[in-house]
């Protein structure tokens, strides 16, 4: 009976120790962290940063392209409706916030579009059911996506690649017909989660955020961007956006330009015949640019052409998986 009493009282000793040791860890920890939060305030904009002359290496994909030229691609953010930093999108060059919705479309439509225009990716428009779901319920068509040559690399081109061809590997397994079509909204949301996966939940932007953020870390690994530095425990839990390598970003202008003309030809290549929509007829169209009638089932389908199709997808795909998020009014 005693030995069992001095055992508890071990146990008990032991376990308050810890304890203790614990919280003092904690409250030392906290106040290393109020400390640097404090220093924050005062630091100097460009303090963390190592913007060392840096020779940049490998081709840069469309997405990346476009996150670099953002400005001139997306629009500007009107909305003063406060965000967690780590969500906000900035133009990397001129510092103006953009519309974090729009340089994700932009960024996956480029994309998307630069496949097509490579002959790497061939799109089909068919009529299909409404699905009667959001964010176009009424939507009576589907474009389908049909792999017709290797992908060129890129964060974002990698994870579609990946959809086909583990989609191919099921179906060698399965003793099924390899088919390399699939619906170009089910690519898109395949794609996105397997690049989420890379990033840790602490580090997740919603999805508008963590398809630009696949971008900006692949531009840093180029040498395109200079990352932040990481030397305490906040500065790996806090966001930093990193600073720009100028100078060699710069020398991409003439390719930016290229990318802007191809995107423009496949617009003027693969047009509605449907006019856009007027905003002094008070006509409001949930995809920048694109008739609603393109979306409500009300249109023909002789009329719709590959360009608006591939606008509305690209953000239907996306405006699907945003409604899965929590809202950013509420606090994490």
């Amino acid at each position: 009976m005693i030995t069992i009493i001095v055992v508890v009282a071990g146990v008990f000793v032991v376990g308050t120790a810890l304890l203790y040791a614990i919280y003092r860890g904690l409250e030392t920890l906290g106040s290393q962290a109020s400390e640097e939060i404090e220093a924050e305030g005062v630091r100097e904009p460009d303090a963390g940063i190592t913007p060392l002359p840096v020779e940049p290496t490998g081709p840069v994909p469309a997405d990346c392209l476009l996150y670099l030229f953002a400005h001139e691609f997306a629009r500007e953010r009107e909305d003063d409706r406060p965000l967690p930093e780590r969500k906000r999108a900035f133009a990397p060059l001129t510092g103006v916030e953009l519309e974090c919705r729009d340089v994700a479309e932009q960024i996956l439509f480029a994309t998307l579009v630069e496949l097509v225009a490579a002959g790497c990716l061939e799109l089909r428009l068919e009529p299909s059911d409404p699905s009667l779901m959001p964010p176009f319920p009424q939507k009576n068509w589907v474009l389908h996506a049909t792999r017709v040559g290797n992908f060129p690399r890129g964060p974002i081109l990698d994870k579609l690649a990946d959809v086909f061809r583990e989609r191919v590997g099921r179906q060698r397994r399965r003793g099924e017909e390899v088919d390399f079509t699939l619906p170009l909204d089910e690519l898109i949301e395949s794609a996105i989660e397997r690049l989420r996966r890379d990033v840790a939940f602490w580090q997740r932007a919603g999805v508008y955020g963590d398809v630009r953020q696949a971008a900006e870390s692949h531009l840093v690994d180029l040498g395109y961007l200079f990352a932040p530095r990481q030397d305490t425990v906040l500065d790996r839990l806090r966001y930093r956006r990193p600073t720009v390598n100028e100078r060699a970003v710069l020398l991409l202008r003439d390719e930016a330009d290229s990318l802007r003309r191809r995107l423009a030809g496949f617009r003027a290549a693969h047009p509605s015949r449907l006019p856009p929509p007027s905003h002094l007829a008070g006509e409001k169209s949930v995809v920048e640019g694109v008739n609603p009638r393109v979306m409500d089932g009300s249109a023909d389908h002789d009329d719709l052409g590959l360009y608006d199709c591939l606008k509305v997808t690209v953000a239907e795909a996306l405006l699907a998986m945003r409604s899965l998020e929590p809202s950013d009014d509420v606090g994490i």
